[in-house]
Protein backbone atom coordinates (compact mmCIF):
# COMPACT_ATOMS: atom_id res chain seq x y z
CA UNK A 1 0.00 0.00 0.00
CA UNK A 2 2.60 2.51 0.93
CA UNK A 3 4.47 1.75 -2.02
CA UNK A 4 1.47 2.79 -4.68
CA UNK A 5 0.85 6.12 -2.20
CA UNK A 6 4.22 6.75 -2.65
CA UNK A 7 3.67 6.73 -6.82
CA UNK A 8 0.83 8.22 -6.37
CA UNK A 9 1.85 11.21 -4.55
CA UNK A 10 5.08 11.26 -7.01
CA UNK A 11 3.11 11.46 -9.88
CA UNK A 12 0.37 14.07 -8.97
CA UNK A 13 1.06 15.20 -5.37
CA UNK A 14 -1.34 15.88 -2.88
CA UNK A 15 -4.34 15.45 -5.10
CA UNK A 16 -3.41 12.01 -5.41
CA UNK A 17 -5.55 11.58 -2.31
CA UNK A 18 -8.58 11.72 -4.96
CA UNK A 19 -7.65 8.18 -5.99
CA UNK A 20 -8.12 6.68 -2.28
CA UNK A 21 -11.88 5.45 -2.46
CA UNK A 22 -11.64 3.45 -5.12
CA UNK A 23 -8.18 1.74 -4.40
CA UNK A 24 -9.43 1.02 -0.73
CA UNK A 25 -5.91 2.32 0.93
CA UNK A 26 -6.03 3.78 4.25
CA UNK A 27 -6.39 7.54 4.53
CA UNK A 28 -4.29 7.38 7.30
CA UNK A 29 -1.62 5.61 4.91
CA UNK A 30 -1.66 8.63 2.19
CA UNK A 31 -1.38 11.25 5.26
CA UNK A 32 1.67 8.98 6.60
CA UNK A 33 2.89 8.76 2.88
CA UNK A 34 2.66 12.73 2.38
CA UNK A 35 4.18 13.98 5.43
CA UNK A 36 7.03 11.33 4.51
CA UNK A 37 7.30 12.45 1.27
CA UNK A 38 7.63 16.26 1.90
CA UNK A 39 4.02 17.37 1.32
CA UNK A 40 3.06 20.67 2.87
CA UNK A 41 0.61 21.07 5.40
CA UNK A 42 -1.66 23.25 3.77
CA UNK A 43 -1.86 21.04 0.10
CA UNK A 44 -2.48 18.55 2.02
CA UNK A 45 -5.42 19.99 3.52
CA UNK A 46 -6.94 21.52 0.75
CA UNK A 47 -6.38 18.32 -1.26
CA UNK A 48 -8.14 16.28 1.27
CA UNK A 49 -10.76 18.01 2.43
CA UNK A 50 -11.53 18.68 -1.77
CA UNK A 51 -11.79 14.79 -1.90
CA UNK A 52 -12.81 13.76 0.89
CA UNK A 53 -16.08 16.69 0.65
CA UNK A 54 -16.47 15.68 -2.44
CA UNK A 55 -16.98 11.93 -1.93
CA UNK A 56 -19.24 13.06 0.86
CA UNK A 57 -21.21 15.26 -0.90
CA UNK A 58 -22.12 12.52 -3.70
CA UNK A 59 -22.50 9.65 -1.73
CA UNK A 60 -25.06 11.57 0.53
CA UNK A 61 -26.55 13.17 -2.57
CA UNK A 62 -27.00 9.83 -3.68
CA UNK A 63 -28.62 8.46 -0.85
CA UNK A 64 -30.82 10.93 -0.61
CA UNK A 65 -32.21 10.75 -4.06
CA UNK A 66 -32.34 6.72 -3.32
CA UNK A 67 -34.27 7.75 -0.36
CA UNK A 68 -36.54 9.85 -2.13
CA UNK A 69 -37.19 7.71 -5.65
CA UNK A 70 -38.12 4.69 -2.36
CA UNK A 71 -40.87 6.88 -0.51
CA UNK A 72 -43.31 5.15 -1.59
CA UNK A 73 -42.01 1.74 -1.13
CA UNK A 74 -41.51 1.95 2.43
CA UNK A 75 -42.71 -1.15 3.48
CA UNK A 76 -40.19 -3.11 0.97
CA UNK A 77 -37.41 -1.51 3.43
CA UNK A 78 -36.42 -4.82 4.05
CA UNK A 79 -35.24 -5.57 0.49
CA UNK A 80 -33.05 -2.59 -0.01
CA UNK A 81 -31.53 -3.26 3.16
CA UNK A 82 -30.36 -6.14 1.84
CA UNK A 83 -29.68 -4.91 -1.55
CA UNK A 84 -27.41 -2.08 -0.07
CA UNK A 85 -26.22 -4.30 2.58
CA UNK A 86 -25.06 -6.58 -0.56
CA UNK A 87 -23.85 -3.88 -2.32
CA UNK A 88 -21.61 -2.42 0.07
CA UNK A 89 -19.96 -6.34 0.46
CA UNK A 90 -19.50 -6.44 -3.00
CA UNK A 91 -17.75 -3.51 -2.96
CA UNK A 92 -15.71 -3.91 -0.19
CA UNK A 93 -14.75 -7.50 -1.33
CA UNK A 94 -13.65 -5.96 -5.03
CA UNK A 95 -11.40 -3.76 -3.31
CA UNK A 96 -9.64 -6.08 -0.78
CA UNK A 97 -9.44 -8.36 -3.87
CA UNK A 98 -7.87 -5.92 -5.63
CA UNK A 99 -4.97 -5.77 -3.05
CA UNK A 100 -3.36 -8.78 -4.13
Amino acid sequence: MRVEVRHELALDGAPAVRHQPWNGIPFKVYGAEAGRAGTGAAEWLAASATARGARTLTVGLGFAGFGLLMRRHRRQYGRYLVLLGGGFATGLSLIVHGWH
